[in-house]
């Protein structure tokens, strides 16, 4: 049993574990869906958008022109603020990246190191009982 124990927890366990960082690093990028939002930066706000009539000299078509423009100017901010409140995340997250690999690299030291620490630290507690 500590024999499985040991092959999972230095085998799939740290690949696991190591994937969990890698999602720490990519969070940013996909929870504000940057790709998906400079793919689509000129389409229209909530895919408001008005059939053109055929005749451009009634002032239905040019209204109805003015009004597809305005949608995809407004989804155009809109996206383009989400965009950079998502570029500031990331670069925060960047700038502070010695901060975090420093700390992954302490927590990663430690779950490769907890399965000789735990007991040595329940021998060494033990050990201390004892001698009271």
């Amino acid at each position: 049993m500590f024999f499985r124990y040991f092959v999972w927890h230095y085998g799939p366990g740290l690949r696991s574990f190591l994937a969990a960082e890698r999602n720490y690093i990519d969070f940013g990028w996909y929870f504000f869906s940057i790709s998906e939002l400079t793919r689509s930066l000129f389409a229209p706000w909530h895919r408001i958008a008005e059939k053109k009539p055929g005749n451009i000299v009634t002032p239905e078509y040019w209204q109805a022109l003015w009004g597809n423009i305005i949608s995809r100017v407004l989804g155009s901010i809109v996206r383009l603020m989400t965009i950079f409140i998502g570029l500031f995340f990331e670069a925060v997250n960047l700038l502070t990246s010695h901060l975090q690999i420093n700390l992954e690299l302490l927590i990663t030291f430690i779950w490769i190191t907890a399965p000789i620490i735990i007991p040595i630290g329940f021998f060494l507690g033990f050990a201390e009982l004892s001698n009271f």
